[in-house]
């Protein structure tokens, strides 16, 4: 694997897969598309990039080779913030096996992926806030658990459609209208954390709002995930003690993280919105082409269909009714046989059966009727 100067490179075809190892037939991990930009850790042999996992990325650990909470940090030597509640879903869990096996994930795999590396007792894992799997039955069922990838997890793209760029700024029209007021403030903090606080704290704050940025430039709104952001600013919190200056600072970004993803609820809820307009009107046109349709069949059923009216017109010395079409016009005049009751069925569409022929008298066709009915009730 070679180093390249500039870090970052962005996607210029429609969609490119993430994969956890440089193999196409590897493991998918997600997906990125035209404009997404990834951080590149270097270029390996075969036309792909080593990158940093995607900010949505996580990895699958088993529910026994991990201690969550308070319980388990004491158990490897850690103590956590005593005000923990218990019945709270911690955000971090620790390892209590020689080593675990750590698997990869997909968002919409049903299964724990391959087999990505190995954590040795006493890691510190934080866990994304998704469901647990379960896998198989009885005794020999596991569980378990998503977590954010470890530092030293690489992902891998095709080099071919990416192109080198430079380090990713939200150009304004990336930006919401919501946000503008706030932007610089925003920008400037996340450039320049608090000059007081300890160098270790600065360092990790400004790794989280890179997370952060990311998420926020290379994703649509309503596809906006917090979940590993908001632990890691809360693992820092907890160890923040009584320096006022690092606990202002990470509560100032958790609020602001609070903020996005408000944002990112109210865009997805918008979508769902839409999505089922779009529903309703897919299903309403499919109803109105089944109609038409059917109209359609039963229209063909018939010799001609119209409004029926009397008329002053006769024919060998019998009373005729005429057919009027939708746009007004006379369709044709009805020869109505000696014992059919017509009155019923006047200024009423109905469909005819009968014989039809061309009168030259009438200057349009007359229908002897044979049988007859009404499509629709009295106007």
């Amino acid at each position: 694997m070679t180093d390249r100067t500039r870090s970052v490179v962005e996607v210029t075809i429609e969609a490119l897969a993430v994969h956890d190892r440089a193999d196409e037939a590897s493991y998918t991990t997600g997906m990125v598309g035209l404009g997404d930009r990834v951080r590149v850790r270097g270029a390996v042999e075969g036309g792909w990039l080593a990158i940093d996992p995607l900010a949505t990325a996580f990895c699958w650990i088993e529910r026994s080779t991990i201690e969550l909470g308070e319980e388990g940090a004491r158990a490897a030597g850690h103590v956590l913030d005593p005000g923990e509640s218990s019945s709270k879903s911690p955000a971090r869990a620790w390892v209590i096996a020689d080593e675990a096996v750590i698997r990869s994930g997909h968002p919409l795999a049903r299964l724990p992926g391959p087999p990505r590396g190995h954590l040795g007792r006493g890691t510190m894992v934080l866990l994304v806030d998704r469901p647990a799997l379960a896998v198989g039955q009885g005794h020999a069922a596991t569980l378990w658990y998503a977590i954010v990838p470890p530092p030293e997890v690489v992902c891998y793209i095709r080099a071919a459609g990416t192109d080198w760029t430079e380090l990713p700024h939200a150009p304004a029209a990336e930006t919401l209208a919501a946000y503008r007021a706030d932007e610089h403030v925003h920008t400037a903090r996340e450039k320049s954390p608090p000059t007081d606080l300890p160098p270790e704290i600065a360092a990790e704050i400004a790794s989280v709002e890179a997370m952060h940025r990311a998420v926020i430039t290379n994703l649509p709104i309503e596809q906006w995930r917090f979940d590993t952001v908001r632990a890691r600013y809360q693992g820092l919190l907890k160890h923040s003690g009584d320096n006022p200056a690092v606990e202002a600072a990470l509560r100032d970004r958790l609020a602001r993280v609070t903020q996005y993803e408000q944002a990112a609820r109210a865009a997805r809820t918008i979508q769902k919105i839409l999505a089922q307009s779009r529903r309703r009107d897919h299903q309403v046109a499919e109803v109105q082409r089944r109609l038409a349709a059917a109209e359609r069949l039963r229209s063909r059923a018939y010799d001609a269909v119209g409004f029926m009216q009397a008329s002053s017109r006769m024919v060998d010395g019998r009373k005729l009714f005429a057919l009027i079409g939708a746009n007004g016009s006379t369709l044709a005049y009805l020869d109505v046989p000696p014992g059919l009751d017509v009155q019923p069925l006047l200024d009423r569409r109905v469909g005819i059966r009968g014989a039809a022929h061309y009168n030259e008298d009438l200057g349009t066709r007359l229908i002897s009727i044979r049988d007859m009915e009404a499509l629709e009730s009295r106007r």
